[in-house]
């Protein structure tokens, strides 16, 4: 008999926690020849989750923690794919096309796999395709004896699909998730002609499976005044938070000013206030995980994809350096990424080219760099040979090349100024203040956070409660998500004025409305 379980966790619900807990509890009954599957959807959530589980016991050979994509790829592609000849037998994978238009990126992706290199999207879709075949899905749910996955709201449409073909065949599975925080693939369904799934996937799974809903009405991060303004999105009251952490006599703000200069002053007037930096300091010696002090949001940010929202520059402008850009792009990996591999090739006395053969090996070797550059700041050496020797030994493990293969060490020194430097290393780990788009967000957490609006249209999207539930359109959700970042500070903003509709309605939240400089 098989068991299901979907968890309903907001924000701040302790999604992580009760996940671990939940596999530890289950791994007395796993049998030996059997697999636990542990997914998530990212690198950093999989580092997460397995550094908690090893904590609490050593972590079993059959026990996969892991992305949906290298689940798919070990448990799926890989075993089974040749046997229906989808894919070749020799194949490489890499990321995802970046090519916006769907009829460019398909033929890309069609044009790559010839050559035998699978796209991340192309390993959902032909995994839905695989898991069709009854033998191969016969074979697979006995491999897989349990069934764990995160953030499942964040599953696409292919991904959800394999799902629920296997979900009543599995021993046991677990699904946990937040049906308002599913922010990036479904906004462009309503777009298109194709609205096979008319919801996000966790509110599916629900909807399909309603008798095997449990709910998780704790809130453990934010104030209660942040928890009340958060609790407007939840249409059924009888799924709203509690704030665990009670009062702090901080309430949520509007800093009125439609100037960018104006705005970041009256927010660094409110955390002087009410004290925000010793909050911070004393949230962080009590909380087992770090988080931001600051946290600056929008729904975008400057670049080249904006390069007409001047507004935008100017918010930027006025953080005056003080912030970093918490974000995935180039300002993290131009940033850190060269100086990583410089110091690494420096060391090896190799260049790329020795052993960088495939766009799966570049992407293995970028990965590569970012652990390496954790590792040389995590760790304290004896001296530059300890830590070169090192790092030559992880090198040799990792791309399996012979000594005699590598060359003499060569301006090591040089390559280790940039790489030193803090304010490079810091953007792999948690600085204290940084700005991001509210899409990267997601998942983090500050002790104060400024939300800024666009516009006066943009702001109303974010507090539009009944169609943050009902409407595919992802903007309707970005307020819930900046919102529920906060801990104990959490201020709103906008780049144009407001309707008198919009303030009052803010008003009657609870909102306090602050104009004064400081």
């Amino acid at each position: 008999m098989t068991k299901l379980k979907i968890v309903i966790a907001g924000p701040g619900a302790g999604k992580t926690y009760n996940l671990k807990n939940e596999v530890i509890n289950s791994l007395s009954g796993l049998d030996r020849n059997r697999y636990c599957a542990v997914i998530t959807y990212t690198n950093a959530a999989t580092d997460e989750l397995r550094k908690r589980i090893s904590a609490g016991i050593p972590i079993p050979p059959n026990v996969f923690i892991g992305t949906i994509h290298s689940f798919l790829i070990r448990f799926v592609i890989e075993p089974y794919g040749h046997l229906l000849k989808l894919v070749p037998i020799d194949k490489n994978y890499i990321d995802n096309i970046k090519s916006r238009e769907p009829k460019q990126r398909n033929a890309i992706q069609k044009y790559l796999s010839d050559l035998g290199v699978i796209t991340f999207d192309k390993v959902l879709q032909l995994a839905k395709e695989l898991i069709k075949n009854r033998s191969i899905r016969w074979v697979f749910v006995n491999r897989i004896q349990f069934l764990f996955i995160d953030e499942y709201q964040d599953s696409k449409n292919n991904t959800h699909e394999f799902f629920l073909k296997i979900v009543e065949e599995i021993n046991e599975s677990f699904f946990i998730g937040d049906k308002l925080q599913y922010i990036y693939e479904f906004a462009n369904r309503r777009k298109r002609k194709d609205k096979s799934l008319s919801v996000s996937s966790l509110v599916d799974m629900c909807n399909k499976y309603q008798g095997n809903i449990e709910r998780i009405q704790s809130n453990y991060r934010s104030s209660n005044a942040i928890v009340q303004i958060v609790n407007n999105f939840i249409i059924d009251k009888g799924d709203r938070q509690k704030a665990e952490n009670g009062d702090n006599g901080i309430p949520v703000y509007f800093v009125h000013t439609t100037n960018s200069l104006n705005i970041i002053t009256r927010y660094n007037g409110i955390k002087e206030k009410h004290n925000i930096n010793e909050l911070h300091k004393y949230n962080l010696n009590k909380s087992p995980k770090p988080f931001l002090r600051d946290f600056i949001l929008t729904k975008d940010w400057i670049d080249n994809e904006n390069p007409n929202k001047a507004k935008y520059q100017s918010i930027f402008n006025s953080l005056n350096g003080e912030f970093i850009r918490l974000e995935k792009g180039t300002h993290r990996i131009d940033g850190i990424l060269p100086e990583v591999s410089r110091c690494i090739l420096a060391i090896m006395g190799i260049k790329k080219r020795d052993f960088i053969r495939s766009p799966y090996d570049e992407l293995e070797y970028r990965r590569y760099c970012f652990e390496t550059a954790r590792y040389l700041k995590a760790n304290v050496f004896k001296n530059d040979d300890d830590r070169n020797n090192s790092i030559r030994k992880q090198f040799q493990e990792k791309f399996n090349i012979s000594p005699d293969k590598l060359g003499k060490q060569v301006d090591v020194e040089k390559a280790l100024i940039e790489l030193s430097n803090n304010n490079s290393i810091n953007l792999i780990r948690y600085p204290e203040s940084c700005y991001s788009s509210i899409h990267s967000a997601k998942g983090l957490e500050a002790t104060a956070v400024l939300a800024i609006a666009y516009s006066n249209n943009e702001l109303e999207k974010w507090l539009n409660f009944d169609a943050a539930n009902k409407e595919l359109d992802d903007d309707y959700r970005l307020g819930y998500v900046a919102f529920s970042r906060a801990r104990d500070l959490l201020c709103i903003a906008c780049l144009e004025d407001i309707s008198k509709a919009l303030r009052d309605k803010m008003e009657s939240l609870g909102i306090a409305f602050y104009s004064q400089n400081i």
